[in-house]
């Protein structure tokens, strides 16, 4: 789409310079800053309605959970989290972007790809959507969705719970505590201004010692742009380990592929527990 762009404002540039050369008009510099300022808008919305429709493109194709994990031998990673957060993860990280041309995932695809080192991802698809969206394999219930859950639980080779505030995730939460070894769960924790990490971390004292964390560099000084601030696993006897997305060493060409790289590398210490 960049290369499109690129060649619509040259090809736009030379038809205008050209009718100009010929009619012999003046003001030359000024109708072709005119016409560029048009052709930017015109190219950013084509663009905007290409990548709209690659992505619609790519929902229709995303395989379901079911049909993805018949085809690996691994168990799956299960990445639980509740509905509300659908919203932040399935944007893109294009305006954080320094890596020109890079191909760009939405922030659930990269976490996806990252997590996909320890075997495919699902997760449970929201009720009533009409199509998936990008990133774990999506598979849906019916009215018994908590014992579904709690089957996927224990097949999971990992379970992935992005931290929130609603019951859902605390039940999540509790039920992981309960059914699997401390290796195979990891907790991701939210960039949350309201610190609701800390709050969670409270109200799950008396079932595990959550740490407590620093406060997370100003917003201008952090290394990611993630939505999640880190993640926490966890080693023997629920012995808690903090990775610190935003305080962990991050190249400067910041695509999506290299953010997929800097998530896999940081959380090598998780899969390694699993081998």
């Amino acid at each position: 789409m960049a290369t499109g762009s690129a060649l619509l404002l040259i090809g736009s540039l030379g038809v205008y310079g050209a009718r100009l050369f010929i009619s012999g008009t003046g003001g030359f510099l000024d109708a072709v800053l005119s016409n560029m300022v048009i052709v930017l808008i015109g190219g950013g919305v084509i663009c905007g309605t290409g990548g709209l429709l690659y992505s619609r493109g790519q929902q229709h194709l995303q395989a379901p959970a079911e049909e993805v994990t018949a085809g690996d031998s691994r168990a799956p990673v299960l990445y639980l989290r509740s509905f509300e957060d659908d919203s932040v993860t399935k944007s893109s990280h294009l305006a954080g972007s320094y890596a020109i041309g890079s191909r760009q995932f939405t922030e659930e695809q990269e976490l996806t790809l990252a997590l996909s080192t320890a075997g495919p991802v699902i997760a449970v698809g929201q009720p009533g959507e009409q199509l998936p969206l990008l990133g774990a394999h999506r598979l849906y219930m019916d009215e018994d969705w908590q014992n579904r859950v709690i089957e996927l639980m224990t097949g999971a080779r990992l379970i992935v719970l992005r931290l929130g505030t609603t019951e859902g995730v605390w039940w999540e939460f509790e039920q992981a505590l309960a059914r699997v070894g401390p290796e195979r769960l990891l907790l991701l924790v939210p960039s949350d201004p309201e610190d609701a990490y800390e709050h969670f971390r409270q109200r799950a004292h008396p079932r595990i010692n959550l740490p407590a964390l620093l406060d997370p560099p100003a917003l201008g000084l952090r290394h990611s742009r993630m939505s999640v601030r880190g993640a926490l696993f966890f080693g023997p006897g629920w012995t808690p380990h903090f990775i610190d997305f935003h305080r962990a060493p991050m190249p400067l060409m910041r695509g999506s592929e290299v953010r997929v790289e800097f998530v896999r590398k940081a959380l090598e210490p998780v899969f390694a527990q699993l081998r």
